[in-house]
């Protein structure tokens, strides 16, 4: 199974107060059925630490179990700050 989530829609900012709920977002993730899983961060402004260490987290355990998770449309900033974090795998290169 397959999903893709408009992450803008309900975290246009990924902050330090919101960056828990995030989190536990991806928990959700984790947990599911889903073999492949697309985040669209075309709404996303801007991500915090926080925020991409629960992506690489959930990036490890997905990998960790032969399945895909992948993030398209950063802004220029957000893609700027994962590469900076060795998070770049996670950037669909299908999309550019």
């Amino acid at each position: 199974m397959k999903i893709e989530l408009n992450v803008g829609e309900e975290f246009p900012e990924i902050t330090g107060e919101n960056a828990d709920r995030f989190a536990k977002e991806l928990l959700k993730i984790e947990d599911s059925d889903y073999q492949e899983v697309i985040l669209d961060f075309t709404q996303t402004n801007s991500i915090s630490s926080m925020a991409m260490g629960s992506l690489f987290a959930t990036y490890q355990k997905m990998m960790s179990e032969n399945r895909k998770i992948k993030i398209v449309n950063p802004n220029e900033n957000v893609e700027r700050l994962l590469k900076m974090v060795n998070l770049g795998d996670l950037l669909d290169s299908t999309e550019k």
